[in-house]
């Protein structure tokens, strides 16, 4: 976990850099017990099949429209308790199977445990580098995606584009354009956001691609993170190097 928290402390440094070093040690501090708090809350969920949180779903009428004629490509970070992520949609819409692509890189991993537990809420978890078949056949399906974009993608460089997120030039993968083009799709950010003992799941307004040039919804895309982590300070959980690839 050493790399993870060196990683997490460079990530929130850039946020701001004139953060005082205590007040950004604290933020990580608050990262990782967040993590582990998620990691207890999931288990809880699938051994009790009872939920810690709230839910509350800000936004909600934006899927709504759009699942009237198709499925999305979502976006999101990794913040607070994001598994519950495909137990919300998975619920509220069941009749829309989702795909997540997993990147299964570390040692230890819940990907099989994720892969058993979230489908019966329809959810696909598949794994980074050979999810495009299942990919395929959900959204060719009328299905959606789930993407986390705040993480280090094992991919050529041919697939990134630079973006300027919090002043500095980062790295970003341009999966969810690529998708959404090819399947006609919008692209929809997405976050959770934590209250005390209520959990919100935020859905913001859709990038819709159009005639617009990559860069451009590349840059759209990144405007939408910077709000996301704003939004979940202390809770993010950027353990890759994401701003600093």
């Amino acid at each position: 976990m050493v790399d993870e928290f060196k990683n997490c402390y460079k990530n929130y440094r850039l946020i701001d850099p004139k953060r005082p070093t205590h007040k950004v040690l604290l933020l990580c501090i608050l990262s990782f017990a967040t993590f582990f708090r998620q990691r207890i809350e999931y288990f809880y969920l699938f051994k009790t099949n009872k939920c810690y949180f709230k839910f509350h779903m800000e936004g909600s009428e934006i899927i709504e429209e759009i699942y009237k004629k198709t499925g999305a490509i979502f976006i999101t970070i990794h913040s607070g308790s994001y598994p519950m992520i495909f137990k919300i949609l998975g619920e509220k819409f069941s009749t829309r199977n989702i795909v997540v692509p997993f990147n299964y890189h570390r040692k230890v991993s819940v990907f099989n445990l994720f892969k058993k537990h979230f489908i019966i809420w329809g959810i696909e978890i598949v794994r980074l580098g050979d999810a495009m078949p299942k990919i395929d056949q959900i959204l060719s399906g009328g299905g959606s995606a789930i993407l986390f974009i705040d993480t280090e993608i094992p991919i050529n460089d041919k697939y990134k584009q630079k973006v300027k997120m919090f002043a500095t030039s980062v790295n970003m993968t341009t999966g969810p354009v690529y998708l959404a083009k090819k399947y006609s799709l919008p692209i929809v950010p997405i976050c959770v956001i934590h209250n005390k003992r209520k959990l919100t799941l935020k859905v913001f307004a859709p990038v819709n691609c159009g005639l617009k040039r990559d860069d451009e919804i590349m840059n759209e895309l990144a405007e939408s993170v910077e709000k996301m982590v704003g939004l979940s300070l202390g809770r993010w959980q950027p353990y890759d190097k994401f701003l600093f690839s």
